[in-house]
């Protein structure tokens, strides 16, 4: 999403976003482009991401990572699990990005599963193949009668946590959210996180819902279907671990809802300020509020769930029904298994969505989820391997 989408001036006119991305230290970022532009980009930038991915592809280095992560050895046949994990996912996503659009989505989610699974291993000391899930962990809702009702209705389709791989990569990745925030003296920088992250079995969302928590999905999401993401562009500044965090929430393309909306949606014990100015930005209407604690743990506790898009821009994610958060990857994995399984049990549903018919609307929001399980995916996964090592 292009910071120009969300910097709305007092007088209605929409900041620059250039000038908007400068003001907020994130000019060196590279521009995203539009979501048709971007859903047709080769996958070749993810070449290096594969190369040192295939670390974790030899037996002998992930012998000695595991070492250093777990202070203990590992033999050489969980070894060779974790490897053929990472070479089988490999395989998946070279296949999933020179396959024809009516497959790609399957492969890239049997290329996630496979990556994930690959991680499980790695992260959990006494896991071993035979003990991973068969099940994804995830299932199909009455999709059938949601896609009689039409194609403009394939974001609503639903699926509900189960026992399986799902849970098995929350467990191991015991992250409800992580991001990079400005801390004194700026431009300096500290990385946040929260632990947990765990939806109980028989949570349900939407495609819908996903990837409305998603940030590099959240320009796409209100400009094709005309609701409000539940993601907002935060500028967020701590000034220690025991005094305060100032945040301001920045509007989307349809806007800010009421401070009473905003307080309920992201549990904020502290009352939240309409302004019309910002110190870094300039004129544009925000909420402000400034969240006070003793501690990192307190921080945790008290900031909402927090992400940083591959723009380098901060967002707020609101939680879910429940009242739960879960990591993006999470999130991300779970929309990869939409994908996947529409184009697969749906194929002409699938087809007539990706070849241009009529009530095709929601295919760039598919397109751009598709792209973002081929590039970013990966990413995500090799920042988990090397951050453990």
């Amino acid at each position: 999403m292009n910071a120009g989408d969300f910097g709305v001036r007092a007088d209605g006119k929409t900041i620059d976003g250039e000038a908007l991305q400068a003001a907020l230290d994130y000019s060196s970022s590279p521009k995203e482009l539009p979501v048709a532009e971007r859903a047709s980009l080769p996958d070749a930038d993810t070449s290096n991401v594969w190369g040192r991915l295939s670390v974790f592809e030899s037996v002998d280095l992930v012998k000695d990572r595991f070492e250093r992560l777990h202070r203990r050895t590992l033999g050489s046949d969980k070894a060779r699990e974790v490897a053929s994990h990472v070479a089988q996912a490999r395989s998946y996503f070279e296949s999933a990005a020179s396959s024809d659009v009516s497959v790609k989505p399957l492969l890239q989610y049997y290329g996630t599963l496979a990556i994930s699974r690959a991680l499980i291993l790695y992260r959990v000391p006494n896991m071993r193949e035979s003990a991973l899930a068969g099940a994804h962990g995830l299932a199909e809702m009455q999709w059938g009668q949601t896609l009689a009702s039409g194609l403009p209705n394939v974001a609503d389709l639903r699926i509900k946590v189960c026992h399986g791989t799902y849970l098995q990569l929350a467990h191991a990745l015991n992250c409800a959210w992580k991001a990079s925030i400005l801390t004194a003296p700026i431009p300096s920088q500290i990385t946040l996180s929260k632990s947990g992250g765990l939806l109980p079995v028989g949570s349900e969302f939407t495609l819908g819902t996903l990837a409305a928590r998603v940030p590099d999905l959240a320009g796409e999401f209100e400009s094709i279907t005309g609701l409000a993401s539940y993601c907002f562009p935060v500028f967020v500044f701590q000034l220690s671990p025991d005094t305060y965090t100032d945040i301001d929430f920045f509007p989307g393309l349809h806007g800010l809802p009421s401070l009473e909306e905003m307080t309920q949606q992201f549990k904020i014990e502290s009352a939240l300020d309409d302004r019309t100015y910002h110190f870094r930005v300039g004129a544009v209407r925000h909420y402000y509020v400034r969240i006070r604690h003793k501690s990192l743990h307190e921080v945790a506790e008290k900031l909402p769930s927090l992400s940083v898009d591959r723009q380098g821009q901060t967002y707020a994610i609101r939680p879910f029904a429940s009242g739960g958060t879960q990591s993006v990857i999470l999130t991300v994995f779970a929309i990869g298994y939409i994908l996947g399984m529409f184009s697969r049990y749906f194929p002409t549903a699938w087809g007539n969505l990706s070849s241009r018919s009529s009530g095709d609307r929601v295919y760039p929001l598919l397109a751009a989820a598709s792209n973002l399980v081929q590039t970013w995916y990966p990413i995500a996964m090799l920042r988990e391997f090397e951050e453990w090592r």
